[in-house]
């Protein structure tokens, strides 16, 4: 009998900490975890509207090509790339991503963007060692980017 009170009891207690949980206005940001198989690349990206990050937008890490060991581009093949999506606090998170040196890549509706460092004002380019966690810190969505095209 006592177990059965017990176990109500702590029902009770979880079924009001998940009605707490559900009933608060931010989110919660998830806790960023080591892989045995890969790194983890994480950050937060806001848009220019205040409170208002992009959610749902794609963003891939686009493998870093080099040429003389200078970052010339980034390639990204949207079915193998490492791709997350963007939450509802704006967190993003890629996890057991392979080793390697990669850009970070926004995918918009009609074109994609390699992200910034909002200081510097440099693409973002990291490097990703198994078992290693890389956050990136709060970026900013660029409101308008100009896009070069080759014929």
């Amino acid at each position: 009998m006592q177990k059965k009170r017990i176990l109500r009891l702590l029902l009770i207690d979880a079924i009001a900490l998940l009605l707490y949980s559900c009933s608060s206005t931010t989110a919660t940001p998830r806790p960023l975890s080591t892989s045995s198989t890969g790194g983890t690349v994480a950050g937060v990206l806001l848009s220019d509207t205040p409170g208002k990050p992009p959610v749902g937008l794609p963003l891939y890490l686009g493998e870093i090509l080099l040429s003389n060991a200078t970052p010339v581009m980034a390639s990204v093949d949207k079915q193998t790339a490492p791709k997350t999506l963007v939450e509802s606090n704006g967190q993003f998170i890629f996890m057991d991503v392979p080793e390697g040196n990669y850009a970070l890549i926004a995918d918009m509706v009609n074109h994609a963007v390699v992200l910034h460092e909002p200081i510097k004002d440099q693409e973002i380019i990291v490097t990703v060692k198994k078992g290693e966690i890389i956050d990136l810190g709060t970026l900013k969505l660029p409101t308008s980017t100009s896009i070069t095209t080759t014929p």
